[in-house]
């Protein structure tokens, strides 16, 4: 593994155990959509240079799984939306993309040969 690559899977392991430990305190004002965008941003930049997942050590690829898994729990609609209830196949535009972008991270995780929890 090549240096850029461990410095930003270490970058991202950060943001991620920040996530994480933001997490563990729900209701104290935490901006969601900021860490998820900062989430994805990291796992982006790892992704750049990653090349082949054969490079990734144990560790890294369990550290790219719970990213991307975050990045599908914060996709998945949750609750009632007017616009979901008020469209014929019962999804609004915007959660039907969030949808797809789920697929999107999972068959990367699949590409890559990274496992998901879900």
């Amino acid at each position: 593994m090549n240096a850029e690559l461990a410095a930003r899977i270490t970058a991202a392991s950060a943001v991620l155990g920040d996530y994480r430990s933001d997490a563990a305190r729900p209701g104290d004002g935490t901006d969601w959509q900021s860490w998820a965008y900062r989430l994805a941003s990291m796992l982006g930049a790892v992704l750049d240079v990653a090349g082949q997942a054969s490079e990734l050590h144990p560790h890294q690829r369990e550290v790219l799984g719970q990213a991307l898994a975050d990045a599908v729990t914060y996709r998945v609609p949750s609750g009632s939306c007017t616009g979901c209830e008020g469209h014929p196949a019962e999804l609004c535009a915007d959660h039907a993309a969030d949808l797809d972008k789920t697929d999107a991270y999972l068959a990367l995780a699949r590409t890559l040969g990274v496992e998901v929890d879900r």
